[in-house]
């Protein structure tokens, strides 16, 4: 159903900034967040097993923080609007302060 598939690393992400991508692009877009070892078997971890042509590649780059994101827009378009995409947001426990107040 999706011609692209794009696989993105967060760090502390809320789920109100997450919702407002979400809003954005659910006309032609998904964002699928959850369990990496799960993820790996619905794509298939090797030729064998993947659900798609090649899709066992995407699946070895589900390490860490990272989600699926699936579209149908060109690839260029998403990532030129991600390079730039930027939302100021208060710092979470464990974050290094960007200024010094006295």
């Amino acid at each position: 159903e999706y011609g692209q598939v794009f696989v993105f690393r967060f760090d502390n992400i809320r789920n109100g900034k997450l919702e407002e991508l979400r809003t954005m692009w659910k006309v032609d877009s998904r964002f699928v967040l959850g369990k990496n070892k799960v993820s790996m078997l619905a794509l298939g971890k090797d030729p064998a097993t993947e659900h798609e042509q090649d899709l066992h590649f995407v699946s070895k780059q589900l390490v860490g923080n990272v989600g699926l994101f699936f579209t149908k827009r060109d690839a260029k378009e998403v990532r030129k609007f991600f390079s730039s995409y930027a939302e100021p947001d208060y710092a979470r426990s464990g974050c290094k302060a960007t200024e010094r107040v006295a």
